[in-house]
């Protein structure tokens, strides 16, 4: 929709037009033999309905629409990988920690071992076995510290930061797992409409209904307005020339090809097929759902379980531990519960992460990250 004017005078009036409109463009008249000016018409022009114009416009706001949607997701999709990849430190550096005093320990038991066997109250058996043990502990250390660096990295490259810029984690594990509130985000409602995936299918949904309708308006009349005043500066007595005049014009599509009927049918196809994709969109985002309170409500008693079973591992590891440097214990049950703590500290951090972003999945659903 617009207005287009015109200003019609000779080049001997250019002086009263530019004063007007600043602009020798358009000037156009009639003038007698003398070159004498006899008038001047101003004309303007208003569409008053074009269909691919109205919807034109619509299909740009919806497309605006759509991008700050697409935003969004881009938004969340960011925030849930940074979760992931602080996560991913956190349980590695607290992994980190209980290895390293796994290990301190172990070593003053390799170093007592070797002294019994140089003494000849022990077996170089006893002492191979603990150089084992301790050896399985540091190789262990160096993958955790390994996984750790390449998580800073990760981290580094997610936040747009220098890899050689420090990266400090203020938050320790202890208080994000003593602060999930798995519980009370369980029975948090779902807002179909307001979740960002669904409004991004309702939009394309709407965009199609669009493109259809603006096949369907290439087919219809455009309507214009046109508005003409006439001013004469020399006029004769009798003069029948309307000083102002005021057009309707329609412009009527007389022969519709088979083009405009083939891209009307597909536009059709493709308002139908986003009419599926949305309904499906609806069911899949309903069974996710239920699929992510199913697995936060599992990562949940995992974890306690976990929790549970690490405490249990490291008390037998400390208990077997003593009993070694006492005499009480073997080299072979030092490295069964070794073994056993290390089973129960990786299937801990599992249990974790899982933990953890399982939370943050849901809450991404439910629109709460």
């Amino acid at each position: 929709m617009g207005c287009h004017c015109k200003l019609f005078a000779t080049d001997q009036c250019f002086c009263f037009v530019q004063q007007l409109f600043g602009s020798k463009s358009g000037n156009h008249g009639t003038s007698d033999t003398d070159g004498r000016v006899q008038h001047v018409t101003f004309q303007a022009t208003q569409a008053i309905f074009n269909a691919n114009a109205i919807v034109g416009i619509q299909l740009a706001e919806l497309n605006k629409k759509l991008t700050a949607n697409t935003f969004h997701q881009t938004e969340l999709t960011i925030k849930e990988n940074v979760a992931t990849a602080y996560y991913s430190i956190l349980v590695s550096e607290d992994n980190k920690r209980i290895l390293e005093h796994n290990i301190e320990n172990i070593r003053k038991l390799v170093k007592a071992t070797h002294t019994k066997v140089e003494v000849g109250i022990g077996e170089q058996i006893e002492a191979d076995q603990m150089d084992v043990t301790l050896a399985n502990l540091e190789n262990t250390l160096r993958s955790v510290n390994l996984n750790i660096e390449l998580a800073y990295s990760s981290m580094h490259l997610l936040l747009g930061i220098g890899v050689n810029d420090v990266l400090k984690l203020t938050d320790p594990l202890k208080a994000l797992t003593d602060g999930c509130n798995s519980y009370d985000l369980l029975v948090q409602p779902f807002d179909l409409e307001g979740n960002v995936d669904m409004q991004a299918s309702n939009i394309g949904l709407e965009m199609s209904k669009k493109q259809y309708d603006s096949s369907l308006a290439s087919m219809l009349p455009t309507v214009s307005a046109v508005f003409q005043h006439n001013e004469k500066i020399m006029k004769s007595a009798f003069d029948m020339t309307l000083k102002n005049t005021l057009v309707l014009s329609a412009s009527v599509p007389l022969v519709v090809g088979g083009k405009n009927y083939a891209g009307l049918k597909k536009a059709k196809l493709a308002k139908l097929s986003s009419q599926l994709d949305n309904e499906q969109a609806k069911d899949q985002l309903l069974l996710q759902e239920k699929q992510l309170r199913y697995n936060l409500k599992t990562a949940q008693t995992t974890y306690e379980l976990q929790k549970k079973n690490i405490e249990v591992s490291q008390r037998v590891f400390d208990n077997i531990t003593k009993k070694y440097d006492q005499g009480l214990s073997s080299s072979v049950e030092l490295t069964t519960a070794n073994n056993s703590l290390l089973t129960a500290q990786s299937n801990y951090i599992s249990a974790v992460l899982s933990l953890l972003n399982a939370q943050d999945s849901l809450k991404k659903l439910l629109g709460m990250l």
